[in-house]
Formats: C-alpha cells, structure tokens, sequence
C-alpha cells in the first residue's frame, strides 16, 4: 500500500509540482486549498505526512497546523511559506526545526 501524503496549499501550481514529485517517488499524493478543505482531507485520509503551507486565503495555516495536532500528535507535518521570520513561531508552536 502507498504512503499518503497531504498536501495543503492555495497555490495551484505548487500543489501540482509538490505532487508530482511525491508521485514519482511512489507516494499517494492528495491536496486541498483551504484551511476547511485539508481538514476534512486530513480526517477522511489520515495521510502518513502532510505538506502544509501557511498562507490560507481562508484561515491561517497556523490555525490548521494546530488543528490537525488536535486530531494527530505525531504525523510529521512539513510547513511551506513564503513568509518570513516564521521559525520561532513554529518553534513555539511545537514545530521541530530540521536542516
């Protein structure tokens, strides 16, 4: 059985290259736009990794970091961002810094 992966992203074309990627790889790869929609994704599939960018036009990503913690504590989820300064608040939030 593939390995799912969620990817949550308002970015079409960055939903589509990540995907292509993980694909190729072998990976189940499902995406969403919004905050709403990866919610539901994330409960319906229960994906071994999600990809999650943090800017939503609907919510924060920051608010579905937090809710999928609330759901899952250990599914590793990648944050994506073309925000700056946002490792301490990921660090707050839990989020572990890899390099």
């Amino acid at each position: 059985m593939k390995k799912r992966i969620l990817i949550a992203d308002d970015d079409t074309s960055v939903r589509r290259m990540v995907a292509r990627v993980l694909e190729s790889s072998g990976y189940d790869v499902f995406g969403s736009e919004t905050g709403s929609e990866c919610l539901a994704s994330f409960k319906a599939s229960q994906p071994e990794l999600v990809v999650l960018d943090l800017k939503d036009p609907q919510s924060e990503g920051w608010e579905s970091f937090e809710q999928i913690r609330r759901l899952n504590q250990v599914v590793p989820i990648i944050i994506i961002t073309g925000w700056p300064n946002q490792q301490e608040p990921a660090l707050r939030r839990g989020a572990a810094l890899v390099m």
